[in-house]
C-alpha cells in the first residue's frame, strides 16, 4: 500500500527535462498537445526539450507555436546513441544539470537507462511497462495512439490539468491571406504529395492522375509541398501550368499557421502519412490519409473531424504504392457525401 501510494504521489517541480531520441516534423506536430498539457500542469517550471539526434522543429518552423510551452531546447545531445551510453561512469551530456522531473519519450530500454543517468529527482518512462519509472499512471495498458501514450507519462505525475487553452493558430491577417490565395467561387481539394520519408509517399504520377480526375469533377486541386520539394513543384507545373501551390514562391514556404488557414479553405484533402497531414488536420478539414508500412492507428492525430484511412495492408502489402487511384477517388466521393449530409 505504501509503495503504491508513493508511485502515484503528486510531484512538485521547478525544472523538467523531456527527452526525445529524435524529433521529426510530423511527430513534433503530434506532440504539441502533450507539451501544452505539461505546461498547464507545471505553469512555473522551466521546461527543457532534449533531443539526442539532430534538431527539433521547435527551434525552427514551430518555434512560435511552442514558445509558451517549452523554455529551452537542447539539440544533438547524443545522450543515447549507442548501448554503451547506458554504462555508468562513461561520458554523459547534461551531467552537470539537475532536473526535478525527467520524462523520457523513448521505449528502447538501453536508451532509457542512458537518459536515467542524468541527475534528477523523479524519472518517468514507459519503457518496459514503466519498469524504470519512479511514478506510474493509473493503468499500465498502452493505448494505441502515440499521443495518448505520451499523456500516460503526464498522468504519472499525478498533477491534474486546470483550464486548458490552446495555441491560437489563426488571426484575421492570416485568414485574409489564405482567402486571397484560395478565393470564393471554387471547391478546393488539397493534395499533400510529399513526405519526409520517400517510403511513405504515394507515387507522384498517382497524385497527378488524381488531380486530372478532380478537375473533371469540377474541383480545383491545391498542391501542398514541403520546403525541400522544389523538384516536385517543377513537375507539377509542367503538368498543370496554372497549378495552385499557395505560398510556395521563390523558395519560400508557408508558415504552419498559414497552412492551417489554407486548410480551412479546402473541402477536403488527401495526404501521405506526413507532417503536412497533421498540420492541415488542425483546421478540422475532412481528409483521407494513405498508409503503407507505418502504424495508422498509432500515428493518428487527435483532431476530431471526418476522415478516412486507406491502408496498404488492405491489398496484402506494406507498400503505399499499391493503393489504386480508383480507391482514393471512391473514398473521396464517400467522404464528401458524408460531409454534405
Amino acid at each position: 500500500m505504501f509503495f503504491s501510494k508513493l508511485l502515484r504521489s503528486r510531484i512538485e517541480a521547478d525544472t523538467i527535462l523531456v527527452h526525445s531520441k529524435d524529433h521529426f516534423f510530423g511527430e513534433s506536430v503530434l506532440q504539441i498537445p502533450f507539451f501544452r498539457s505539461l505546461r498547464n500542469r507545471f505553469p512555473n517550471a522551466k521546461i527543457t526539450l532534449g533531443v539526442s539526434i539532430g534538431k527539433s522543429p521547435y527551434s525552427g518552423s514551430l518555434a512560435l507555436v511552442v514558445k509558451d510551452y517549452v523554455d529551452q531546447i537542447e539539440e544533438n545531445l547524443e545522450i543515447c546513441i549507442f548501448p554503451r551510453n547506458a554504462i555508468p561512469f562513461t561520458s554523459l551530456p547534461l551531467k552537470n544539470r539537475f532536473f526535478d522531473i525527467i520524462i523520457d519519450l523513448e521505449k528502447q530500454w538501453w536508451r532509457t537507462l542512458a537518459v536515467r543517468r542524468i541527475p534528477h529527482k523523479v524519472f518517468i518512462s514507459a519503457s518496459r511497462h514503466f519498469l524504470f519509472s519512479d511514478r506510474l499512471p493509473k493503468s499500465l495498458k498502452r493505448p494505441p495512439r502515440l499521443i495518448d501514450q505520451h499523456f500516460m507519462l503526464l498522468e504519472a505525475t499525478c498533477v491534474k490539468e486546470t483550464s486548458l487553452s490552446g495555441f491560437n493558430w489563426l488571426n484575421s491577417e492570416i485568414r485574409n491571406w489564405a482567402f486571397n490565395q484560395l478565393p470564393k467561387g471554387y471547391r478546393y481539394i488539397g493534395l499533400a504529395i510529399g513526405s519526409g520519408d520517400p517510403k511513405k509517399t504515394w507515387p507522384l504520377e498517382n497524385f497527378l492522375r488524381l488531380a486530372l480526375i478532380l478537375l473533371k469533377k469540377g474541383f480545383r486541386p491545391v498542391f501542398f509541398l514541403g520546403p525541400s520539394e522544389e523538384r516536385i513543384l517543377q513537375r507539377v507545373k509542367k503538368e498543370f501550368s496554372d497549378a495552385l501551390v499557395p505560398g510556395w514562391k521563390n523558395g519560400k514556404f508557408p508558415s504552419p499557421s498559414q497552412l492551417v488557414a489554407l486548410g480551412e479553405r479546402l473541402d477536403a484533402f488527401i495526404s501521405n502519412d506526413s507532417g503536412m497531414a497533421h498540420i492541415l488536420a488542425i483546421a478540422k478539414t475532412p481528409h483521407i490519409t494513405l498508409w503503407g508500412f507505418t502504424n495508422a492507428e498509432k500515428y493518428r492525430h487527435c483532431t476530431e473531424t471526418p476522415h478516412r484511412q486507406i491502408l496498404a495492408k488492405e491489398y496484402d502489402s506494406t507498400d503505399v504504392r499499391v493503393i489504386p487511384v480508383e480507391k482514393v477517388v471512391d473514398t473521396l466521393d464517400e467522404l464528401l457525401v458524408e460531409i454534405e449530409h
